[in-house]
């Protein structure tokens, strides 16, 4: 690459990194405002690499429980719970016995419901679930 082009590629990368950080500010200042409680918001935070065990619906509720990292077993309960996106909906009607892992999420809190948006890495690639609820418990821990 001649080093015209390299040169021009550096600035338009910087450029490119300032962006970047601008909306990783916007979008940390808005999650910072949505008034969720701490003790829901510390649910999720061992998520990260679990293996999600059980994504489904139980009556009005969503039930999801995951293996932590620490093969710590937690179950959350989604309070009046819909699935507003799932697509690994054909895992979601049985025991989830096969590599579903958690790697990434967001909480927001609109119009007094939550909505939880999880990526989900399966063997064939990122899945993406969201859920819609009017309140998020965690129900048990266990080793």
């Amino acid at each position: 690459m001649p080093k015209s082009i390299f040169k021009e590629l550096k600035i338009y990368e910087k450029e490119n990194q300032k962006e970047f950080e601008k909306i990783e500010e916007e979008a940390e200042k808005e999650l910072s405002n949505q008034n969720i409680p701490e003790d829901i918001l510390n649910i999720f935070f061992e998520f990260h690499d679990g293996n999600i065990k059980e994504l489904a619906q139980n009556g009005e509720d969503i039930v999801l429980t995951i293996e932590t990292e620490e093969e710590q077993i937690k179950i959350v309960n989604f309070k009046n719970g819909v699935f507003l996106e799932n697509e690994i909906e054909e895992y979601t009607k049985k025991d989830i016995n096969e590599y579903c892992v958690w790697l990434y999420y967001e909480l927001y809190k609109r119009n007094d419901k939550y909505e939880l948006h999880i990526l989900i890495q399966k063997e064939e690639g990122l899945k993406y679930v969201t859920i819609k609820c009017d309140n998020i418990q965690n129900v048990i821990e266990r080793n």
